[in-house]
Protein backbone atom coordinates (compact mmCIF):
# COMPACT_ATOMS: atom_id res chain seq x y z
CA UNK A 1 0.00 0.00 0.00
CA UNK A 2 1.53 3.37 -0.99
CA UNK A 3 2.35 6.03 1.53
CA UNK A 4 1.53 9.69 1.01
CA UNK A 5 3.66 12.55 2.26
CA UNK A 6 3.41 16.29 2.74
CA UNK A 7 6.32 18.29 1.34
CA UNK A 8 7.05 21.99 1.00
CA UNK A 9 8.42 23.79 -2.04
CA UNK A 10 11.93 25.18 -1.54
CA UNK A 11 11.29 28.27 -3.68
CA UNK A 12 11.13 31.43 -1.52
CA UNK A 13 8.36 32.95 -3.63
CA UNK A 14 6.24 29.77 -3.66
CA UNK A 15 6.72 27.85 -0.41
CA UNK A 16 3.42 25.94 -0.75
CA UNK A 17 2.84 22.70 1.08
CA UNK A 18 1.55 19.87 -1.09
CA UNK A 19 0.69 16.22 -0.86
CA UNK A 20 2.26 13.57 -3.05
CA UNK A 21 2.61 9.85 -3.25
CA UNK A 22 5.89 8.49 -1.91
CA UNK A 23 8.38 7.71 -4.68
CA UNK A 24 11.50 5.60 -4.85
CA UNK A 25 13.60 8.56 -6.01
CA UNK A 26 13.92 11.56 -3.68
CA UNK A 27 13.11 13.99 -6.54
CA UNK A 28 9.81 15.80 -7.02
CA UNK A 29 8.33 18.73 -8.94
CA UNK A 30 6.27 21.53 -7.41
CA UNK A 31 2.77 21.61 -8.87
CA UNK A 32 2.39 25.37 -8.28
CA UNK A 33 5.66 26.82 -9.58
CA UNK A 34 7.08 23.83 -11.50
CA UNK A 35 10.44 23.81 -9.71
CA UNK A 36 12.19 20.45 -9.77
CA UNK A 37 13.79 19.73 -6.41
CA UNK A 38 15.06 17.02 -4.12
CA UNK A 39 13.20 15.81 -1.07
CA UNK A 40 14.69 17.56 1.95
CA UNK A 41 12.02 17.11 4.60
CA UNK A 42 8.74 15.24 4.94
CA UNK A 43 6.35 17.31 7.08
CA UNK A 44 3.71 14.59 7.43
CA UNK A 45 3.26 11.01 6.25
CA UNK A 46 0.16 8.82 6.11
CA UNK A 47 -1.30 5.80 4.36
CA UNK A 48 -4.42 7.75 3.32
CA UNK A 49 -4.27 10.79 1.04
CA UNK A 50 -7.26 12.38 2.78
CA UNK A 51 -5.27 12.91 5.97
CA UNK A 52 -2.43 14.46 3.99
CA UNK A 53 -4.81 16.85 2.20
CA UNK A 54 -6.26 18.14 5.48
CA UNK A 55 -2.76 18.68 6.86
CA UNK A 56 -1.76 20.50 3.66
CA UNK A 57 -4.80 22.79 3.93
CA UNK A 58 -4.02 23.59 7.57
CA UNK A 59 -0.33 24.25 6.91
CA UNK A 60 -1.05 26.49 3.91
CA UNK A 61 -3.71 28.42 5.86
CA UNK A 62 -1.31 28.97 8.76
CA UNK A 63 1.38 30.09 6.31
CA UNK A 64 -1.07 32.52 4.69
CA UNK A 65 -2.12 33.98 8.05
CA UNK A 66 1.52 34.43 9.06
CA UNK A 67 2.33 36.20 5.78
CA UNK A 68 -0.71 38.48 6.14
CA UNK A 69 0.29 39.39 9.70
CA UNK A 70 3.85 40.09 8.57
CA UNK A 71 2.60 42.27 5.70
CA UNK A 72 0.29 44.15 8.06
CA UNK A 73 3.17 44.78 10.48
CA UNK A 74 5.40 46.10 7.69
CA UNK A 75 2.61 48.35 6.42
CA UNK A 76 2.12 49.68 9.93
CA UNK A 77 5.83 50.41 10.31
CA UNK A 78 5.89 52.10 6.89
CA UNK A 79 2.94 54.35 7.75
CA UNK A 80 4.49 55.28 11.08
CA UNK A 81 7.78 56.29 9.43
CA UNK A 82 6.01 58.47 6.82
CA UNK A 83 4.11 60.63 9.34
CA UNK A 84 4.52 64.37 8.56
CA UNK A 85 6.57 66.51 10.89
CA UNK A 86 4.44 68.27 13.49
CA UNK A 87 6.85 71.13 14.08
CA UNK A 88 5.70 74.51 12.91
CA UNK A 89 7.96 76.54 10.66
CA UNK A 90 6.09 79.79 11.28
CA UNK A 91 7.20 81.96 14.16
CA UNK A 92 4.78 82.39 17.03
CA UNK A 93 4.72 84.14 20.32
CA UNK A 94 6.15 81.88 23.02
CA UNK A 95 4.23 83.76 25.68
CA UNK A 96 0.81 83.08 24.20
CA UNK A 97 -1.17 80.61 26.35
CA UNK A 98 -2.26 78.35 23.48
CA UNK A 99 0.94 78.33 21.44
CA UNK A 100 1.36 74.58 21.94
CA UNK A 101 -2.17 73.86 20.65
CA UNK A 102 -1.49 75.14 17.12
CA UNK A 103 -1.64 72.58 14.34
CA UNK A 104 0.35 73.66 11.27
CA UNK A 105 -1.26 71.15 8.90
CA UNK A 106 -4.53 72.11 7.20
CA UNK A 107 -7.62 70.09 8.08
CA UNK A 108 -7.89 66.98 5.96
CA UNK A 109 -11.05 66.33 3.98
CA UNK A 110 -12.27 62.77 3.64
CA UNK A 111 -11.72 61.14 0.27
CA UNK A 112 -15.33 59.94 0.40
CA UNK A 113 -16.59 63.51 0.04
CA UNK A 114 -15.69 63.37 -3.65
CA UNK A 115 -17.91 60.33 -4.16
CA UNK A 116 -20.74 61.02 -1.71
CA UNK A 117 -23.94 62.33 -3.21
CA UNK A 118 -25.69 65.25 -1.60
CA UNK A 119 -28.86 64.06 0.03
CA UNK A 120 -31.79 65.99 -1.31
CA UNK A 121 -35.27 65.71 0.14
CA UNK A 122 -37.72 64.02 -2.17
CA UNK A 123 -39.90 66.56 -3.88
CA UNK A 124 -43.59 66.07 -3.30
CA UNK A 125 -45.32 66.09 -6.63
CA UNK A 126 -48.06 64.22 -8.40
CA UNK A 127 -45.67 61.43 -9.45
CA UNK A 128 -45.23 60.40 -5.82
CA UNK A 129 -48.95 60.55 -5.18
CA UNK A 130 -49.42 57.17 -6.91
CA UNK A 131 -47.13 55.35 -4.44
CA UNK A 132 -48.57 53.40 -1.53
CA UNK A 133 -46.97 53.13 1.93
CA UNK A 134 -44.42 50.59 0.65
CA UNK A 135 -43.36 52.85 -2.29
CA UNK A 136 -45.08 50.57 -4.81
CA UNK A 137 -46.78 52.13 -7.80
CA UNK A 138 -50.53 51.85 -7.58
CA UNK A 139 -52.52 51.60 -10.79
CA UNK A 140 -56.19 52.23 -10.14
CA UNK A 141 -57.21 52.15 -6.51
CA UNK A 142 -60.04 49.93 -5.32
CA UNK A 143 -62.20 51.20 -2.49
CA UNK A 144 -62.27 47.92 -0.58
CA UNK A 145 -58.99 46.04 -0.72
CA UNK A 146 -60.30 43.50 1.75
CA UNK A 147 -60.50 39.85 0.63
CA UNK A 148 -63.96 38.54 -0.04
CA UNK A 149 -65.44 36.63 2.92
CA UNK A 150 -66.84 33.19 2.35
Amino acid sequence: MPNYQVVRCADEKCGHFQSQQEKKTPKWKCVVCGLKQSLKRVHFQSATPKECRTVVMDLNMNRGHAEAAKKQRTNLVDTMSIQPATLSTTPFDKDSPNSHDRDPSPPQMSKWNDFAEDEEPEPTNEANADLDTYNRIVIGRVENDKPAST
